[in-house]
């Protein structure tokens, strides 16, 4: 195992019950875009990019549960390009506009 769980501390409770309410977020964050695409929510650039950003939740709960905080800062770094790259691919915050 690459990062094993730390059981019993506060800080690995925490990220307990940040991946018990941060994974159905996620999950979430994507049947609003694909069931109700045509709403304000999915038109917005914070709709748009929910599913990028809400992966933070729970990755960050990860880093937590194993007490690894290389592990919090690779997932900062990875949400981080991950929503850049949305915000480029649907030309957010740009001359494009939201498609």
């Amino acid at each position: 195992m690459f990062l094993p769980p730390r059981w019993g501390d506060g800080l690995s409770r925490t990220g307990i019950v940040l991946f018990v309410v941060g994974t159905p977020v996620y999950f979430a964050s994507w049947i609003v875009l694909i069931y109700y695409p045509e709403a304000a929510w999915s038109k917005s650039a914070v709709g748009l990019l929910t599913p990028a950003y809400t992966p933070l939740i729970w990755l960050v709960s990860i880093a937590l549960i194993g007490g690894s905080w290389p592990y919090g800062l690779a997932s900062l770094l990875f949400v981080s390009v991950h929503v850049y790259h949305n915000i480029l691919t649907f030309h957010l915050f740009g001359t494009g506009g939201i498609p």
